[in-house]
């Protein structure tokens, strides 16, 4: 009985969570800003969806999930290899972050020394945006990885034993899919990081 009150207070939380993040004019958990941003980076100049970019970066790591579902399920080592290494991600990223802010800085005090913005320099304060975007994005995936892996971890099978077997190894697989999904995203959106990081550093 503790046992379902348990689920049903998590379930509860959880919807009170989402439908709070997902709302318009969010002071403090910007969710549908956070993912928009990064997304935009996905666009021509003509403001089309570049669908190529977003199969690969969005579309792969759904293939990736899969098959690593099918090969490896997530044990209780695995999964606190995960948040090792995502703990080590977070650092890097607020590390990547500092150093796009001296970029931003940069960029702003030669804009007061010409008084007028060049054409790479437009170029440039777009890229560090589209940089800090991502290097958000990518914390967010963190969090949430972090988030899931704790609620993977509070409940084993023995919580729901009141379910049926098949119900419980389809819930297992669903946590698993969604855990190896963020985990190939947040891998792939990486190298879009590093390129940009890559052409500011060429650019300074």
């Amino acid at each position: 009985m503790c046992n379902i009150i348990s689920i049903i207070l998590f379930c509860f939380s959880g919807i009170i969570l989402l439908l709070y993040s997902i709302r318009k004019n969010n002071n403090f958990i910007d969710v549908r800003k956070t993912l928009a941003n990064h997304v935009a980076i996905f666009k021509n100049k003509n403001n089309k969806w570049l669908k190529g970019q977003l199969l690969f970066f969005f579309g792969l790591p759904c293939t990736l999930a899969i098959a690593t579902t099918i090969i490896k399920p997530i044990d209780d080592s695995f999964l606190n290899l995960i948040l090792l290494i995502i703990t080590i991600f977070i650092s890097m990223f607020f590390a990547m972050l500092s150093i796009i802010i001296s970029f931003k800085d940069r960029e702003n005090q030669t804009k007061n020394e010409k008084l007028k913005d060049s054409k790479e320099q437009v170029q440039n304060k777009k890229l560090i945006k589209q940089t800090c975007d991502s290097l958000i994005f990518e914390n967010f995936i963190c969090v949430i990885i972090i988030l899931i892996s704790l609620i993977y971890n509070l409940f084993p099978k023995a919580v729901l034993n009141f379910l049926p077997d098949y119900c419980i190894g389809y819930l297992i697989s669903i946590a698993n899919f969604i855990i190896y999904y963020l985990l190939y995203c947040l891998l792939l959106n990486l190298f879009i990081v590093l390129k940009r990081i890559r052409i500011l550093i060429r650019n300074d």
